[in-house]
């Protein structure tokens, strides 16, 4: 006989415990509760809008470090430190309420990348990376990632993080 299909269930219990423990690891100050909210609703969305729920989590680490009430110097709220303009462009009542704001993360990074769908996919990554934090005005200025050391280490960060999830066990 056949060994049993894989239980999809299974698999995503498996990534929410591996998710919570990543989220656990970069801020304390994140209880078992909303831990679970903010792993659950970042693979909920990285799936909805067709992502690696790796590359989401790594995002939302290097944006907010899971503080779900950060405030930027520049006026970024919440996880995915979306600016009020994405907050009303995407229908956001409540930019630092968890589900509302991976929401909005998910679907202006979803944007980027089909923006860069085209283009390699490392290309995609780094353009995409650099959209989310410089602009797409100064990517366009510049013809790809701007030469400023904030997006250029923003970029290395979240490519760090990313391949730290993606080969946590």
């Amino acid at each position: 006989a056949a060994p049993p299909a894989p239980d999809p269930n299974a698999a995503e219990a498996v990534a929410v415990a591996r998710l919570e423990r990543f989220i656990s690891g970069r801020n304390r100050g994140v209880g078992a509760g909303e831990r679970r909210l903010i792993a659950t609703e970042i693979i909920r969305w990285a799936r909805y809008h067709g992502m690696r729920w790796e590359f989401f989590a790594a995002l939302i680490a290097a944006e907010s470090n899971f503080n779900r009430r950060a405030v930027s110097s520049a006026g970024a709220l919440g996880l995915g430190q979306l600016m009020p303009f994405n907050c009303s462009a995407y229908g956001l009542s409540d930019p630092f309420d968890i589900k509302q704001n991976l929401y909005g993360a998910g679907m202006h990074i979803r944007g980027i990348l089909d923006k860069y769908r085209s283009r390699s996919a490392s290309d995609q990554f780094q353009l995409t990376l650099a959209t989310y934090n410089a602009g797409a005005g100064a990517v366009a200025k510049h013809g790809g990632v701007p030469p400023y050391n904030e997006t250029i280490n923003y970029i290395r960060k979240v490519a760090d993080l990313y391949l730290r999830l993606c080969n946590a066990g």
